[in-house]
Order: C-alpha cells, then sequence, then structure tokens
C-alpha cells in the first residue's frame, strides 16, 4: 500500500515538473516574438544579409538556455520541498 501512493506522488510530480518546463518554454517563446512584432525586429533581421538557418538556431539557442535556467532552478527546489533524495546514499 505504501509504495502505490509513493509510486503516484512521484507520478504526480513528474507531471507537475513537465507542465512547468512546458510552460517556460512556451512563455520564452511567445515573450520573444511578442517583443519583436512589437518593436518590428523580425523585419530587421530578414533584411539581415545572413541566413535564416542562423536566425532560427540563434532563436532556438536563446530558449534552450532559458529552459536549461528554468530546470536548473526548479529540479533542486522540488527536491527540497519534495524530499526527494537525487543522490542515492552510500553503500555500505
Amino acid at each position: 500500500m505504501a509504495e502505490t501512493g509513493y509510486i503516484a506522488l512521484i507520478l504526480a510530480l513528474l507531471i507537475a515538473i513537465y507542465s512547468i518546463f512546458a510552460f517556460a518554454g512556451v512563455l520564452s517563446l511567445n515573450r520573444s516574438f511578442h517583443i519583436e512584432m512589437e518593436e518590428s525586429c523580425l523585419e530587421g533581421l530578414m533584411a539581415c544579409p545572413i541566413s535564416r538557418d542562423v536566425i532560427y538556431i540563434g532563436k532556438m539557442l536563446g530558449s534552450l538556455l532559458f529552459m536549461l535556467l528554468v530546470e536548473a532552478l526548479t529540479l533542486p527546489l522540488f527536491a527540497l520541498f519534495f524530499n526527494i533524495n537525487i543522490v542515492p546514499p552510500p553503500r555500505l
């Protein structure tokens, strides 16, 4: 019985973590494009003599770095607040 409750808790925490990461990704992309639409930056980027692939990769790397930052901050907090051992105890 206790194992079933523990598994349900872990599953709920994984769903919560996934939701946080997905929400952070959507927010970062939305914010990026919203700022560019307001200030007409996208037209300026398209006028530059660089490939659109480079623009896409730059935007992708920026979003990836933001997501990694969110993950680096969120995972330790989840482990701390829900008392989850990330590192297993040493075997004797």
